[in-house]
């Protein structure tokens, strides 16, 4: 994938993300219902965290410190962020499940991506 194709889709997803994590309950995306099982919700958060995460290793393919670190980052302040709206719920399991499923999508990609180039090479 184009890194600027790449860098384009990591901001959509980011940006999808930053509206489902800071919008009121009211207007808040959902699969189910309000009331989403645990599961769901966990699984909701591990797939877009996930595909923010390969989305900035393909943007970053050499520096996967730097991705893991944005990534993770971006899961505990958007978690933190919450504390501003009266009626989200800021939870620290929550944060870490996003941050694992963006780490997940990071190394994932780069395992990915080096598999790639030893065959193509």
């Amino acid at each position: 994938m184009n890194r600027k194709v790449a860098l384009m889709a990591a901001i959509a997803c980011l940006g999808l993300i930053v509206y489902a994590t800071l919008v009121p309950m009211a207007g808040r995306p959902v699969f189910i219902s309000l009331r989403e099982p645990l599961l769901v919700a966990a699984a909701e958060r591990l797939c877009a965290y996930g595909l923010l995460g390969g989305l900035v290793a393909l943007v970053l393919p050499d520096r996967r410190l730097t991705a893991c670190l944005l990534v993770v980052g971006a899961a505990f302040l958007l978690e933190f962020l919450q504390t501003l709206q009266p009626d989200r719920d800021p939870y620290l399991p929550h944060a870490l499940q996003k941050a694992i499923g963006g780490l997940a999508g990071v190394l994932l990609t780069q395992i990915v991506m080096r598999r790639r180039r030893s065959q193509a090479g």
